[in-house]
């Protein structure tokens, strides 16, 4: 193909007349380019044969050597000119040319003046074509330049410029080989207005063989440069890189990728440890690959290196020894990187730490560490290690601050300064501080100073004795100083001696008037800013503690304050220790002493019978006093102690006055403990006082019934007795079931009453039972106690069924064989007694007492016989039956009523009030009902009120006292002992005459339920299940409340209270709405405050059946105005049935 296109342009030539010589010229030229370029290529892939992976991840694949000579002899031969073969030929089979014949006879005149093409380089990238002709070629000349590579894909179109000289005409241009994508052989043609006119070719030189050369740089370490020079054409040099190995089998090869210098050189520098320190030849070739990517060989060298490398670990710190560098050089591995242990020669390795050392692109390893990582200065030793492989031991050093000079100044008694001058550190420095401690107790005074920096560069701390527990004589001082890079390093110390002061601190106390004058001497400490005493009583620890600020006086050196103790509470030892503050916010304790805040008086008493009464004068009272009250008590337990507030009499004597009766009736020795109790709210025991009270009216001979539940008591005379009581409990569980029974007298004047087991929870075992004997003159008198026992667990209580019938009710004793009753009515003196059998009954036995079996009216007894021994007793009345009727009372008591003389003791709900409302005529009572904190029904209004302040104890205020604390209470200075639900019950059961109002002190559903469901178990437990149903009346305040009521336990009667509403006026349709509730459900009571009660509203209830009480009314007018609108009763504390009644003419 090439020389039948060299032949169509020969012959286009001689058709047109061209220079057939030079055609010739380069037909040759350009087959033996050809026959070069095919035989270079040949020896690249010759080369290219093999594949070895260099270090860099390149490939390169080497050949063998071609033989005739080495690598560095090989290069590309051809045409050192470029030279052109032109013709005029238009037939050519290039794909650009147009094929049209040309028939115009212009262009054919253009095409036959135009002489050849000719090529001169310009640089080695640039060349000069041009064509020649005889004529001016109208529309110019346009060049279409390409390589013979890659089938015109690097195809550019240049347009000439146009000169001429006479007749000739020169068209040329300048093309770039750059912007095409080949070296060799280029086609070119010209062109006239798309017509052809001639074509031509040119070879364009590549990169040419070079000069290689090796310098050395260091040869100790293994490092020399590789110079490349003499390349031609050094325009078209994209990248020189340089294989380099030593080992045979290339395995350490690595590319070096060189550096054009500023005289046209290419250098790369090699280290040897790059091909793990390998002595012997080192081999060395060079390939260029030029802007077309093409990569060609171009020379070779070798080197020979034979000296042995050594790992080397270099530490290096900067200019602050704040940070370290460490470097590990000449050390082969595969290895990324490698860890290097730090540490300090100081401490045993208590700073010792890993640090990671990373391959750089020299091949060695760096890494650093800070200073401030480390715990001491001085030297610092760096392992360096492969995985677990040792390599190499650097040590450096961290420079120690230089010792400063450590003066002492202004040493007094009180204390000195400490200056450091001359203070240096290569880091600089951060911190000074100075440990200051007394040889005195093993350093339990050190303190930490924080040196204080001068402008002259010293540094300065001041210290006080009083921050060392005043101590003096021997200090030991000793510095510190932390760098810039945090380490601390100790710089010396020094010893102080502090003299001892002429007289040593003292704290006195003196009495003054009204107080004492507390004065502290010889205070000999600078900067004094205030001086406080601190004072407290002994008792109690420090509850008292109270802080005061005395008067300092710095030229006298002492501070002083007046004291009053009326801050303080309690008399006896008190303490009072004084402080010092200084500017600097230190504090210093100077010294404290004691003394004594006491008060006295004189305490007398006297006995008179029962009665006795303590006095008590006051001496010397350091305050005004508001009350004095009197612990007195008898038993060895104090369990019958008694306050007493005393009275104050026209000669300042305060006194009490009472009896034996308030404490147990007990005789023997008494013990009267005095206390006063100042406006100050200081208060304390100021004396005490023991008399003795002696037998009182009678001796007693207590014993029981053949065994039986019969408990008499016979004395020596029965003169002056009122009445006769035995309080009984059983031996289990304390006093909780402790009942108190009134004593009958007997025809042969001793006095007896039958116990009824019931009242004590049907315990078995041992009984105790004590007799007190109440005299006219209104003493009580101990006459003392027997015991009995109770064979076997019972249930036992009669259930009056009708006006004519009873039911006598056994539970248990199912494994014995008979169970008799006898029963007898109190009236007839047992001439009625009649012995029933009882049959079996479910879990028990049963006996039906018929009326007419007996004929009386009035109470019966019944007695159980089981097995014929007697078990216990029981009460009960044909009458009870009536009183399940409605409930009507012209005045209930509130609350049990009002005790004391004046009936203003009031919300007492408890039975020793209710004996005395008794005995005033009352038959109704409203009881309030409430749960101790353990859940126990007991007869109080409310926990959280001001009625507990009428309690001795005043129990806890939310959620109430514990059951036996509170029935341990006593109210208004002991003169009522509290109550519980189980003794409402057995007081009802003694007096079937009463009805009870029961308010529950609670409104939610699960409280009302709760509080029931107890109730109703002690009324079973008792066997008072009749009693309870048919003698308590209970409030419900709303509907709700009456089916949570009566869901739990039917009552016989219920009663509405509407207090709940407070003091607001319901309407009409809302009070005929609870009208209509209540006589739904045959409820036929309701209360109500008296401002609601109103005659209208009172008419109205009466139209649905309902009687109205009107509550709490303690005034006579509101009461009569009441009570003549129609109000059925007034619930009061204070007017009695008959003084009610009065009022209505009555």
């Amino acid at each position: 193909m090439k020389k039948k296109t060299a032949a169509m342009l020969l012959g286009l030539s001689v058709l047109l007349g061209i220079n057939q010589s030079a055609f010739a010229l380069n037909e040759g030229a350009a087959y033996e380019a050809e026959a070069d370029q095919a035989g270079e290529d040949q020896a690249y892939s010759d080369f290219y044969s093999g594949e070895v992976s260099s270090e860099s991840g390149e490939e390169y694949i080497p050949g063998v050597i071609p033989s005739g000579g080495d690598l560095d002899e090989r290069s590309a031969d051809g045409v050192e000119e470029s030279e052109i073969e032109s013709t005029s030929e238009n037939n050519d089979s290039d794909e650009h040319r147009d094929e049209t014949e040309k028939t115009d006879g212009e262009d054919e005149l253009q095409t036959a003046a135009a002489e050849g093409i000719t090529a001169d380089k310009i640089s080695g990238a640039e060349y000069q074509i041009s064509l020649k002709s005889q004529k001016k070629i109208n529309g110019g000349i346009r060049f279409a330049v390409w390589s013979d590579t890659g089938w015109q894909d690097d195809l550019q179109w240049y347009t000439a410029s146009e000169s001429h000289e006479g007749t000739e005409y020169s068209y040329v241009c300048a093309i770039d080989i750059r912007r095409h994508k080949h070296t060799g052989k280029y086609y070119i043609d010209a062109y006239s207005d798309n017509t052809y006119i001639a074509s031509g070719i040119m070879q364009a030189e590549g990169v040419q063989k070079a000069s290689v050369v090796q310098k050395w740089i260091d040869e100790d370490k293994g490092s020399w440069r590789i110079v490349v020079s003499g390349m031609e054409n050094e325009e078209l040099i994209q990248e020189v890189r340089i294989p380099t190995w030593c080992s045979t089998d290339q395995s350490d090869i690595k590319w070096y990728t060189a550096k054009k210098q500023s005289d046209g050189t290419y250098t790369a520098d090699i280290n040897a440890g790059n091909h793990a320190y390998h002595t012997g030849t080192y081999t060395h070739h060079v390939y260029v690959t030029d802007v077309f990517g093409v990569r060609s060989y171009v020379g070779q060298t070798k080197t020979s290196f034979n000296k042995e490398i050594f790992p080397e670990l270099i530490i290096m710190p900067d200019q602050k020894e704040a940070v370290f560098s460490v470097t590990l050089q000449n050390y082969v591995s595969d290895a990324s990187s490698v860890r290097a242990a730090v540490w300090t020669d100081t401490g045993w390795q208590d700073d010792l730490q890993w640090i990671t050392l990373n391959k750089d692109s020299t091949g060695g390893y760096k890494g650093s560490f800070r200073t401030a990582s480390l715990k001491h200065s001085g030297k610092v030793y760096v392992d360096a290690y492969d995985g677990g492989k040792y390599i190499k031991t650097a040590v450096a050093s961290i420079s120690k601050p230089a010792n400063p000079v450590i003066e002492i100044s202004n040493l007094t008694t009180k204390g000195f300064d400490v200056r450091l001058s001359g203070v240096k550190a290569a880091s600089g420095v951060r911190e000074i501080r100075i440990a200051v401690w007394t040889v005195k107790d093993c350093q339990d005074d050190l303190k930490w100073y924080p040196a204080a920096k001068q402008p002259d560069g010293s540094y300065v701390i001041s210290v006080h004795k009083g921050d060392h527990k005043k101590n003096t004589g021997e200090y030991l001082v000793d510095t510190y100083l932390t760098d810039g890079n945090g380490l601390q390093s100790y710089t010396g110390g020094t010893k102080v001696i502090v003299p001892e002061p002429e007289q040593k601190v003292s704290v006195e106390v003196k009495k003054n008037k009204g107080g004492y004058r507390f004065l502290t001497k010889n205070i000999d400490i600078d900067d004094i800013t205030s001086v406080t005493y601190a004072v407290w009583s002994r008792a109690n620890g420090q509850d008292d503690l109270k802080w005061y600020t005395g008067t300092y006086d710095a030229a006298s050196n002492t501070a002083s304050f007046d004291f009053r103790p009326e801050a303080h509470r309690d008399f006896g030892l008190y303490y009072v220790h004084c402080y010092a503050y200084t500017a600097g916010g230190s504090k210093m304790g100077l010294g404290g002493t004691t003394f004594e805040v006491n008060a006295s008086a004189e305490i007398t008493n006297s006995v008179s019978g029962t009665w006795f009464r303590v006095n008590m004068k006051p001496a010397e009272v350091p305050f005004e006093i508001r009350s004095v009250r009197i612990a007195v008590w008898s038993s060895a337990d104090q369990s019958n102690m008694v306050w007493y507030d005393a009275v104050k009499n026209s000669d300042g004597v305060y006194y009490i006055a009472s009896h034996t009766g308030r404490h147990n009736s007990r005789f023997g020795m008494y013990t009267a403990h005095v206390y006063i109790y100042g406006t100050n709210g200081m208060s304390g025991c100021i004396g005490t006082t023991s008399f003795k009270v002696g037998a009182g009216h009678n001796s007693v001979s207590l014993q029981t019934d053949n065994g039986s539940m019969k408990v008499l008591a016979s004395f020596l005379s029965n003169q002056n007795i009122r009445a006769v009581w035995f309080p009984v409990w059983t031996q289990a569980n304390g006093q909780d079931d402790l009942a108190w029974y009134q004593g009958e007298q007997q025809p042969d004047g001793s006095w007896a009453v039958w116990v009824n087991i019931g009242r004590h929870n049907y315990e078995t075992g041992l009984y105790l039972a004590d007799c007190y004997v109440d005299y006219t003159d209104g003493t009580r008198q101990y006459t003392g106690g027997t015991t009995f026992t109770v064979r076997e667990d019972v249930g036992f209580y009669t259930v009056v069924n009708s006006e004519n019938q009873a039911t006598c009710i056994v539970q248990g004793y199912t494994s014995s064989s008979k169970v008799t009753i006898d029963v007898w009515s109190n009236n007839a003196g047992q001439d009625d007694l009649r012995t029933y059998t009882a049959s079996r009954s479910g879990n028990g036995w049963r006996a039906v007492i018929p009326k007419a079996n007996h004929g009386s009216a009035g109470y019966y007894m019944a007695r159980l016989y089981v097995d014929g021994n007697y078990v216990c007793s029981d009460s009960f009345s044909f009458d009870n039956y009536r009183y399940s009727t409605s409930w009507s009372a012209i005045s209930t008591a509130h609350a049990a009523g009002g005790g004391g003389a004046d009936r203003s003791q009031v919300y007492t709900n408890c039975i020793q009030q209710m004996e005395a409302s008794y005995a005033n005529g009352f038959r109704s009572f409203e009881i309030d009902v409430n749960m101790t904190s353990d859940g126990v029904p007991v007869l109080y209004h409310s926990w959280n009120t001001g009625i507990l302040d009428n309690y001795t104890y005043s129990a806890a205020r939310s959620s109430g006292p514990k059951y036996s604390d509170f029935m341990k209470d006593t109210m208004y200075g002991g003169a009522y002992a509290t109550s519980d639900y189980g003794d409402l019950l057995t007081y009802l059961s003694q007096h079937r005459d009463v009805k009870v109002l029961l308010d529950p002190k609670y409104t939610s559903e699960t409280s009302i339920r709760t509080l029931y469901k107890l109730l109703s178990k002690k009324a079973s437990d008792m066997g008072m299940v009749s009693v309870m149903r048919e003698q308590i009346v209970p409030y419900f305040f709303n509907e709700r409340m009456y089916d949570w009521i009566y869901s739990t336990f039917h009552f016989n009667e219920m009663h509405y209270a509407t207090y709940t509403y407070g003091w607001k006026y319901f309407t009409e349709d809302q009070f005929r709405g609870f009208c209509k509730f209540c006589r739904s459900k045959k409820v036929t009571s309701m209360s109500m405050w008296d401002v609601l009660a109103t005659k209208e509203v009172i008419k109205i209830a009466d139209s649905y059946g309902i009687t109205v009480y009107v509550h709490t009314t303690d005034d006579t007018k509101t009461a009569s105005d009441k009570l003549k609108m129609g109000a059925a009763g007034i619930i009061t504390n204070r007017i009695l049935p008959d003084e009610a009644m009065a009022l209505i003419g009555m």
